[in-house]
Parts: C-alpha cells; structure tokens; sequence
C-alpha cells in the first residue's frame, strides 16, 4: 500500500511552520529585576569539536539507515571544560558585534549561561563551542533548554545554506526540526570526528531537512480553487534485506487506487479525508543462489477506513504532508520508520498533483510484553533488516456530471510495468502510445512499441524491443460521471479521468499467490494538435523512477525533489539534479543506498506537433533516453526512459514524469 498514508500525522499550523516571530513567549521581555538563564548539555564525537580527517569517512556502527535503539543520536560524549559563548550572527552565519556573554562546561557536559538583560531569544542568538582549528560546535537559542551538539550545528547549516531569515524562525520549527533529525536514530563512531558526524547527517537526513526548510521559508497558498473529491494512484518498488542474517531478500512491488476529499482549511491548510483504498502487492523472497526455495507472496487489499489529516498548502504549488517518526506491529515483525515529508507538487492551475516519495524504514522483531499470546511491541535488540522503497503516484480532482462527450481528442499514453515470479525471474516493461476518443464512448488504440528488461537468479539478463501491440479500432470505453474509466473493451479496470478532461492515470494488478504478482501505472495527456508547445524558456521539475538489472544486481533509481530542467532553446537545455540509487548485488544481498551530490546533464530535446516528443541526456559514456508526450499545454509531460552506452542494450527502464514550475521550492 502506499507508504505517505501509514501513519500521516496531523500537518497543522505549529506543525508546518511558516515563518513569525523569532521570540519564545514567556523567555523574553521579563522585568528588568528578572534573569534569564539559558542551559543544556554539550555533546561531540569523542566529547572533542576538532576536524581529524576529511569528510567521507564515518562508519555508522550499528548498521545502515537506523540504529536498533531507541530514538537518538548515540556514541556521544560531553564535552567538558569547554567556553560556551553567546552570540549574535547574520543570515550567513557570521558574528555580529562582540560575544554578549561566556560560562564553561562542567565535567558532565553541562553548561548554564545568563543572558543579558534585553536579549530576545531567537533563531539568530547562537550559544558557541569553538574547537581546534577553529571548529565551531553551534545551537540556536530559540528555548531555554538548548543542547549543543552535531545535530544543532548541522541544523543551523542548513537554515543558512537555505538563506533563512534566522531571526524569523519560530521556537516551534526549530526545535522540532532538531528533534525529528534525532530521530533518524544515527550512531557516532567512537573513533570518529565532528565532520563526520555531519557528514553522516548529509546522507541520511539532508534531504529531509532540506524539504522541512523549505516549508519552513514559504508562505501559505489559497486552497479555495482546489476544493473537491479527488482519486490517486501510486506504484512502489521496494528493496529489503535481513541484515545478513539468514541468506534471504525481498523484491517488493505494489500498486493503489484511493478516493479523498479535499477542504479549504484557510491560511494555506488543507484539510484531507481519505475515503478508502483498494490495492496489491507481492514480495519476492529467497536468494538467486537457491531460487528452487524462493517464496512469492500475492496480497490484495480493501481498505474502506476513513482518515483525516492536514496538510500545507504553499503560495508556489506544493501540498506538503507529513508523517511523523512512527513504530508498526503487525504479527511477528515490528517497523520503524523515521520521519517524512511528502511533498505534492501541482501542475501549474490544475487540480493535479505529482509525488515523488523515497522512504526507508528498519524491521524487527515483535516481542508479547504482558503475556497474553499476542505480540504487541517492537524488540529494539531483534533486528532483521532494511527496507528501502520508491514510488510515484497521482492525485487528480474528479469531475462533476462528466459525459462521453468530453473525453474527445488525441492522447499519449505511456505504460510502466514489474512482474514478479517465485522462481526468482523479474521483468520491467515500458510502452507508449496514442490513443483517440470519439467523444461517444469509444476509442482507437495506436499502435504500441515495447520495451522489456528481465533478469534471471544465473544473471541473466535480456532486453527486447521487437513486441509491440494493436492497431485496434472502435473500443467501447464506459466512464462514469464522476470520470471513474469503469471499463475498456467490456473489462473492469481501475483508472480515473481529471476534472478538466486532458490526463487519465491507471493502475493495476493480477497475480497468484506462491506464483507471480504484476503491477503497473499507466498515465495520459491531451495531446495537441499540429501545433508543438514551447519548452524555450520554460524550466520542468523531473520526477522519475528507473530499475536496472545487471546480471544478479538490482538498482532502483530517482531523481531527488529539488531539481530542475530547464530550456534554454527549443532544442536544448540542461538538468541540474542529485540522484539517489537504492542497490542489492543479488536478491539475498544487503541493501545499499548512494545518494550523489548535485551534478548537471546537458538535454537535448523534440517536441512534435502532435506532442510526441524524445529528449536525451548525456550522462557519458551512457545516455539517458526520454521517449513520450508534452500535452498541449506544453507544462506537463509524461515518458518512459532507457538508460545505456550507445550500441549496447539499455541496462535501465524507467518512468517520468515533466512538471512545469516556477522555480526550486
């Protein structure tokens, strides 16, 4: 099932800061007599603030993504001895004027400091721990408890590599951004230094925390155009390990279709009831050593329970919602899932939205605490391993009274498919092409070109791009008035037209448990007609999935949120994007995650006039290859992609998905 609606907590308005006064009610402005006093625990690798070695080097002791204790950043020491002084600095993060007051660390680590009369607590008043080669050790004063310690040093790097208005911030986002970094539950390597540590915090939760600044920074948008009952569908690929433990993994894939509602709850909130939820998914588990052993795993589920949430609603399109740190029991196993902040990004004026979700969560053992034959909490000290999954769904607003006559016209449409089989056999599939409704309750299907990447437990693996499918003519397509495609050709099928008749998105699957499970999204756009859109000047966020097979490996890839296409011409433009890789060397092999720094492609781009359109980027000596449609309006667009040397079979199929944007949120 989808991974943002497992425990979504309640998006409010403390919760998803905007911005206001930087002061803590009842810390400052007191009476003239009254002092305040500020204190807290200062911690570091090793209880030292020094740079020893380059960056890059940390080992997380207690295994990959999260520690198997309990929430926090473990292996630090206190700091003793040390002078802790209180300043002030700008939004670049240096000093302003003379240090306002000084104490030092006792031999616990502990400090407590008097701030001078009339100073306001605030995102900018830093208390500062200055080391060995004048390493500094920082905390924002926002609360009068305030530890100091890597996690409060790389939170305000952040805040200042974002450029915010650090005397803006609220008390209520800083220390709860602190608090859900803590929670990603990292361990310091006792050999290690502070650079590590944050370099450690880069890779695990950079881009968390770069999403919840950027929340942070924005200005709440007008939902009162965006009001109404909406559909989604999703499809996840998922990775899973055992930590090693029993020469077992998983490849995991699901798909759903949900129904919810949305209200306009002011001031940028966005109040969301889900109304139910149909789904499928499969696990693929054994070893490609012995795939004679494997298990396949085929579930479907429905799920008619209902749930509201909050969300915020931005001034520059994005819906954001979160899900806070969160423990699952369910039978014999237990999960731990860190934070999350799931950003939706709208398609310009539509009522559309695009998600692009990484999560990673960590599996235990489940353990009966009062004895009545009922497993009921999580055991920290039984861990089985990682899951690591990737997903894309789609959120489009249902009409109201649609007929037949308003699905008329040209589209594209693109396909992207996973078959599981038990005997350890995986495949991905990909297809694009037209398809032209009459207006009348019937279709023409263009003729399909396929693409087909599978992979074997010998490691094998074979491309084929010789199949394809159709012409076919006169198709009856029967759609309810609330755009719900009920069914094609006389089948059932599970997709959904949008409330202005120029997208539809599918989902499906079918499967046998112990033998197969298959799962695939296919989306369109209305194409237009003999008059190509203008991508000159216009800038595209990617949002994009690829699974790659070479011999027994698996890599499943994405492109991080924060990135950006853009046109310089009608032909040519660049990509500027970080990348992240979830790999397993074989099925039975561990989990490995590499997420890379910001790189730049050059894109070379053509669009028809009838929205066909390929784009390449090269990523020498390999390229990637972007096969699909602009729609008319030239702000979506919608591909799959292969990824290879050139003169070789692609090693990669993948999906995208083009959104036009303003500029990086």
């Amino acid at each position: 099932m989808d991974g943002w609606r497992r425990d979504i907590s309640s998006a409010s308005q403390d919760q998803l800061e905007c911005g206001g006064s930087g002061s803590s009610d009842g810390n400052s402005g007191s009476d003239a007599d009254d002092q305040v006093t500020i204190s807290g625990t200062a911690e570091a690798p090793g209880g030292v603030v020094a740079y020893f070695r380059e960056p890059g080097l940390l080992e997380i002791v207690s295994g990959y993504l999260i520690s198997p204790v309990a929430a926090a950043i473990t292996g630090l020491e206190p700091i003793t001895g040390a002078t802790v002084e209180l300043i002030r600095i700008d939004n670049d993060g240096n000093q302003i004027g003379e240090v306002l007051a000084t104490t030092v660390t006792s031999i616990t680590g502990d400090y407590v400091l008097t701030l001078p009369e009339g100073t306001d607590l605030s995102g900018d008043l830093i208390v500062r721990i200055t080391g060995a080669g004048d390493t500094e050790l920082r905390a924002q004063v926002v609360d009068q408890e305030v530890d100091i310690s890597p996690v409060t040093e790389f939170v305000l790097q952040k805040f200042i590599a974002q450029g915010s208005d650090l005397d803006h911030l609220t008390t209520t986002s800083v220390v709860k951004l602190r608090g859900q970094v803590e929670e990603f539950d990292l361990t310091a390597d006792p050999g290690a230094d502070l650079s590590d540590m944050l370099v450690a915090l880069e890779q695990e939760t950079g881009e968390f925390v770069d999403s919840q600044i950027d929340i942070i920074d924005t200005t709440g948008g007008d939902a009162a155009g965006l009001v109404g009952d909406y559909r989604s569908s999703g499809l996840n690929i998922s990775l899973h390990d055992d930590d090693g433990q029993y020469g077992i993994g998983t490849f995991a894939a699901d798909t759903w279709i949900s129904a919810f509602s949305l209200e306009d709850g002011g001031a940028g909130v966005v109040e969301l009831t889900w109304e139910g939820e149909e789904g499928a998914w499969a696990n693929l588990s054994g070893s490609d050593l012995a795939p004679q052993n494997n298990s396949l795993n085929y579930y479907v589920d429905i799920d008619d329970d209902t749930e509201e949430v909050e969300g915020l609603l931005t001034a520059d399109g994005l819906l954001a919602v979160e899900s806070e740190f969160e423990e699952e029991i369910d039978g014999d196993f237990a999960w731990r899932w860190p934070p999350t902040l799931f950003r939706l990004q709208r398609v310009q004026d539509r009522a559309l939205f695009i998600l692009q979700a990484e999560e990673a969560g960590v599996r235990y053992q489940s353990v009966d605490t009062d004895n009545n034959g009922e497993k009921d909490a999580l055991d920290p000290d039984e861990r089985e391993g990682d899951e690591v999954g990737r997903s894309i769904e789609v959120f489009a607003r249902k009409p109201v009274n649609m007929t037949e006559a308003d699905l008329v016209g040209s589209f594209g449409r693109i396909y992207f498919g996973v078959t599981l089989n038990s005997n350890g056999q995986a495949e991905v599939e990909t297809e694009t092409n037209k398809l032209e409704f009459d207006g009348a309750g019937g279709l023409d299907y263009g003729l399909a070109s396929k693409r087909m990447l599978s992979r074997q437990s010998n490691g094998a693996v074979e491309y084929d791009d010789t199949q394809s499918e159709g012409p076919y003519s006169g198709i009856p397509v029967v759609v309810s008035s609330t755009g719900d495609v009920e069914s094609i050709a006389g089948e059932q099928t599970d997709g959904y037209i949008n409330d202005t008749y120029d997208f539809f998105a599918f989902a499906s699957s079918e499967g046998e448990d112990g033998s197969q499970g298959s799962f695939s999204a296919a989306y369109g756009v209305k194409l237009p007609v003999d008059n190509a859109p203008s991508v000159n000047g216009r800038q595209y966020r990617v949002f994009f999935m690829g699974l790659a097979f070479s011999g027994t490996a698996i890599d499943l890839s994405n492109l991080r949120f924060n990135n950006m296409l853009t046109f310089s011409s009608e032909t040519v433009g660049a990509l500027t994007a970080r990348s992240s890789t979830v790999s397993k060397a074989s099925l039975s092999s561990s989990v490995e995650v590499e997420n890379t720094d910001e790189f730049s492609l050059d894109a070379s781009i053509s669009v028809s006039g009838d929205g066909s359109t390929t784009m390449t980027l090269d990523d020498d000596p390999s390229t990637l290859m972007f096969n699909g449609y602009m729609n008319a309006d030239g702000d979506l667009g919608i591909f799959v992609t292969t990824y290879g040397e050139e003169g070789q079979d692609p090693e990669e199929l993948g999906l995208a998905i083009l959104v036009e944007v303003d500029s990086v949120q």
